[in-house]
């Protein structure tokens, strides 16, 4: 046996173990499941028609978690109600017709047998009396539907909608929580001002959720035109014309200010302007902007379909119109993104101008009034969005064609009733196994870290999260048992740094966590501050921009942040911050609610890396759980060392295993666990 997959299987004896025990206390349920699974295998046996069968099969990308936040959850009525619909019906005649076949509409219908195998296989099944008539009908079945359903983008749809859903319903908890709808303290001004913010805000972060859609669009349509029209996708997606560059501008600069004209009416006496002149451009003229611009697009692409002799330049076209219009969707949010965070950067100084005292109470109302605002506009979204869901379809990965078959369909009802109790039984041991709660897969302590197979380097008794604090050793006593034991802690993870790659030393060091609340903050500080007090030159980033901790526990201002320089707001020595300890310094960040891919992912952000990297002897960077992957694992790949903060009795095995599975497809292979609240 291989010699991993054997140490894997005796590291998770003790969870086989409780399994296996949780079995045998639910044998009878399993044994109805198997012999269900025999009878209905049976009853299926005997109605399936005697005939000559064959099958096509439809690949759909389709997410089994995502289809749960549809109309009709865990079903994919829509793709089968197309394949069924008079319009693949009228198509699929012409194509046997081609093929000098003459089927009737009905003979057609009754022919064709559509089932969902499961939430992203579709089989198509053709009946007939010959054999090669009834692969031919499948196959013309298949195909037909997959042209239809080309265009259509279900996987951006989803996103979408589930990213809406998920922020929404955070939203609401939030709302629930204790502490919430505070009155406001502020005066007027103070209280314009956050109100002002906290819109821009969500305005931001809904303009991030429609740059993700839109660019989603425009992947697919680049992958069908690179797959398709390998020779002419370079040429239609780069129209070297003057005139046609003009009508782009044009379109997209009248849609920027279709969307940011509501948002300067909130402005209220702050000085703004266009970078260019919007009287040029009349809103109310859009669309006739958009036809203009596809016009002299079509024109464009005719000359290339003309001169590359195309069969298929409708198709063509469409995909072109396709890519241009999500093109000018995209530079449009992006303008709107730019605007309104050069905005909030201003209305940002001013907020951190207000007094100290009210400091807390003007960031809790900003919270409250962001998630408000949010809130409406996500509402909206949603609803808006469900309206078109039937004008979406799941898209087609593959089709495997029919072939012929050799043999007349007749049902083997001895070797579909062995299929059917051995599927019970398999789906009787599943359910079972998930009605449990599974406590056993809790970590609770190092023991059962290694029994797994991870490496831990450390483990702390306690540190605060709710209220956290930098551990200070002279406030303890000599002999304190909470001294020897966190001053220990984190002396192995000095020397685990400086020692722990025969190589080279880890001088970058990614901190991060499976969830939140797990303490990987303070203990990113409290490491920093370590080995400060060692004699070692550190720096602090904190780059966690969905929920920032590190200025709250050193008590400094927020600002100049990580943010303001990726976006070229300020110089890296203008970020970089003086500590009370003098090998100390912290990079902030901001209170940035939207999603921080963008700016985190960027060519800016490996070159501020390497740069810190040449002056500092250790780097830490506290980044965003390991739920905000993007940005995290863009971190974690250019690092020396990426630790995982484990919170006892909290973090699942399972959650720690997916961990790994996400690292280790995004290349980095190794990772190390500091234990949490032991």
């Amino acid at each position: 046996m291989d010699i991993n997959l054997f140490q894997n299987l005796t590291s998770s004896n003790f969870h086989l173990k409780k399994r296996l025990s949780f079995l045998q206390n639910n044998i009878w349920n399993i044994l109805a499941f198997f012999i269900g699974g025999g009878v209905l295998a049976a009853v299926f046996s005997l109605l399936m028609p005697k005939e000559y069968l064959s099958n096509a099969v439809i690949n759909l990308d389709y997410n089994s978690v995502n289809n749960t936040i549809l109309s009709n959850p865990g079903s994919i009525t829509s793709e089968i109600n197309l394949i069924n619909s008079e319009l693949i019906l009228d198509n699929v005649q012409n194509t046997l017709s081609q093929q000098g076949l003459n089927i009737n509409r009905s003979e057609l219908k009754n022919s064709i047998d559509i089932e969902d195998e499961n939430l992203s296989t579709i089989s198509v099944s053709a009946y007939s009396g010959e054999a090669e008539t009834s692969a031919k009908i499948a196959n013309a079945v298949a195909e037909n539907f997959f042209d239809e359903t080309m265009l259509n983008d279900r996987n951006s749809y989803l996103f979408l909608l589930k990213a809406l859903i998920d922020r929404d319903k955070k939203l609401q908890d939030d709302f629930n929580t204790p502490g919430q709808n505070k009155s406001s303290s502020l005066n007027s001004a103070d209280d314009i001002l956050v109100t002002r913010i906290s819109e821009f805000e969500a305005e931001l972060e809904s303009a991030d959720l429609e740059n993700q859609f839109y660019q989603m669009k425009q992947n697919k349509i680049k992958q069908i035109l690179d797959s398709k029209f390998a020779l002419n996708a370079a040429d239609v997606t780069n129209i070297a014309d003057e005139q046609f560059s003009k009508a782009q501008q044009r379109v997209e600069r009248t849609e920027i200010q279709n969307y940011f004209d509501p948002i300067i009416q909130k402005l209220q006496g702050m000085e703004f302007s266009y970078p260019w002149n919007p009287k040029e451009n009349n809103i109310a003229l859009l669309e006739k902007y958009k036809t203009d611009f596809n016009t002299i697009l079509i024109r464009s692409v005719d000359e290339i379909v003309k001169v590359s002799d195309l069969k298929n330049g409708d198709l063509l076209k469409k995909l072109t119109l396709a890519y241009y219009k999500n093109q000018i969707k995209l530079n449009a949010i992006g303008q709107e993104q730019s605007l309104i965070f050069e905005i909030m950067t201003s209305l940002e100084d001013k907020f951190n101008s207000i007094p100290f005292e009210l400091i807390e109470t003007a960031r809790s109302l900003r919270t409250e009034r962001f998630s408000k605002s949010l809130d409406i506009k996500l509402k909206t979204k949603i609803e808006n969005l469900k309206l078109t869901e039937n004008q979406y379809f799941a898209e087609v990965e593959s089709i495997r064609n029919a072939e012929v078959p050799e043999e007349l369909y007749s049902p083997n009802i001895t070797r579909n009733i062995f299929l059917g109790l051995i599927f019970g039984l398999i789906g009787g041991i599943i359910i079972a196994l998930k009605s449990t709660k599974q406590d056993f897969d809790l970590v609770t302590s190092i023991e059962d870290l290694e029994k797994e197979g991870y490496k831990t380097i450390a483990q702390f008794d306690h540190l605060e999260i709710a209220e956290p604090i930098i551990v200070e050793f002279s406030d303890l006593k000599d002999n304190s048992v909470k001294r020897t034991k966190l001053q220990h802690s984190l002396e192995n993870i000095q020397a685990y740094f400086k020692y722990g790659n025969l190589e080279k030393p880890l001088k970058t060091i990614l901190i991060t966590s499976k969830n939140a609340e797990e303490g990987k903050s303070i203990i990113a500080a409290n490491i920093a501050v370590f080995l400060a007090n060692n004699n070692n030159k550190v720096l602090l980033v904190d780059a966690d921009l969905n929920k920032p901790d590190q200025s709250k526990i050193f008590k400094i201002k927020s600002t100049p942040s990580l943010a303001h320089y990726l976006f070229r707001k300020k110089e890296l020595e203008e970020i970089i911050r003086n500590t009370h300890l003098r090998n100390l310094d912290i990079i902030t960040c901001i209170e940035f609610p939207q999603n921080p891919s963008v700016i985190i992912t960027s060519e800016r952000m490996k070159n501020f890396m390497d740069i810190v990297k040449e002056s500092y002897d250790f780097v830490i960077y506290d980044t965003a759980s390991i739920s905000s992957l993007k940005e995290t694992v863009f971190i974690g790949q250019n690092v020396d060392e990426t630790i995982l903060i484990v919170r006892a009795n909290k973090t699942k095995f399972t959650e720690i295993s997916e961990t790994k599975i996400l690292l280790t497809e995004n290349g980095i292979a190794n990772f190390d666990i500091i234990l949490n609240n032991v």
